[in-house]
């Protein structure tokens, strides 16, 4: 009989989904995985305006044309990638429908949407101590001036390709990683906060 394959989360083994700093810090950096966000790829040419139109219908907005920048949706965001590459974040609960619709703009067309959700892992980092916990493993200059809210970017954290993602500079951010060394990048954020007095394994 074949075996029955059931998919599971990026860190569903993580049986203690939060890393924060103890008592009287704790509300100064809190890290934690987020589970409820779908990842769809777009693919399209910068000569090819009818698909390009045709993903702006969808989503309600333009697709981003400059580097490092991103768009909202309503329910969700838009992130440059490159010049004929997007992501695009919206709540899971939505992300099959998207999906489906953005999969019908790219049909005959020099273009293409995939759901990327299950090869990612997404972070979510708050409180004011969130860019010095980056800055122990990211040479990404994290300061409001080069990364602002509302910016993304791609580098290097503990010595992993990520995306991080500004939601609120100087405070909040999303990194995004391959689902591959979601774990490594865990247990080193978990280290990392050790320093600002956090707690030296995950705990909720």
């Amino acid at each position: 009989m074949a075996e029955t394959l059931v998919p599971t989360a990026p860190l569903a083994h993580q049986c203690e989904p939060l890393i924060e700093a103890p008592a009287g810090i704790g509300d100064r950096v809190r890290i934690a995985p987020v589970r409820d966000a779908a990842l769809l790829l777009l693919r399209a040419r910068a000569d090819e305006p009818v698909a390009l139109a045709a993903f702006a219908q969808v989503l309600g907005t333009p697709l981003p044309d400059h580097a490092c920048t991103t768009a909202s949706t309503g329910d969700g965001r838009i992130i440059w990638l490159g010049p004929d590459e997007w992501v695009v974040e919206v709540p899971a609960s939505t992300g099959p429908t998207r999906l489906a619709a953005l999969e019908a703009a790219a049909h005959g067309r020099c273009a293409m949407a995939l759901d990327i959700t299950a090869g990612r892992a997404v972070f979510a980092l708050t409180g004011p101590l969130a860019p010095d916990v980056l800055r122990k493993g990211c040479p990404l200059d994290l300061h409001p001036r080069e990364l602002p809210s509302g910016r993304a970017a791609r580098s290097v954290l503990a010595q992993t390709g990520v995306l991080i993602v500004c939601e609120e500079a100087g405070r909040a951010y999303r990194v995004v990683v391959d689902r591959s060394v979601a774990d490594h990048l865990w247990r080193w954020l978990a280290d990392a906060v050790v320093e600002f007095g956090g707690a030296e394994r995950a705990r909720t």
